[in-house]
């Protein structure tokens, strides 16, 4: 059992850290719920204008992909409000993921 144990464990490590990229724009909603008092209300704008840039290794040596990142404003908002003592209501709007990616036209393959 030990050793399942082990082998199970090991190989949710290594799941787990195969994953280096997200398209992950917002944290998580739900943590509103924890804020302090009985009423609250946020909202908050993102502008972001990443450089992403790389050059090409192998067969494409050389060849720079130039900025592939475009740059977008996202928008955020939450309500929370306590209902009684056990009970709490909270409605949060946004736009949690998104990737917007712009590939430009490659010598080597057919691309639109």
């Amino acid at each position: 059992m030990k050793f399942l144990s082990l082998a199970a464990a090991v190989l949710g490590l290594t799941a787990s850290s195969a994953f280096a990229g997200s398209i992950q724009r917002a944290s998580d909603a739900s943590q509103i719920l924890f804020e302090r008092g009985d009423n609250y209300l946020e909202f908050s704008v993102v502008y972001a204008d990443a450089d992403i840039s790389g050059v090409g290794t192998g067969p494409f040596a050389g060849t720079a992909s130039g900025d592939i990142a475009n740059s977008f404003l996202s928008y955020s908002a939450g309500f929370k409000t306590r209902i009684n003592e056990k009970l709490t209501f909270a409605f949060v709007a946004n736009n949690p993921v998104g990737a917007d990616v712009q590939y430009g036209t490659s010598p080597y393959f057919f691309s639109g």
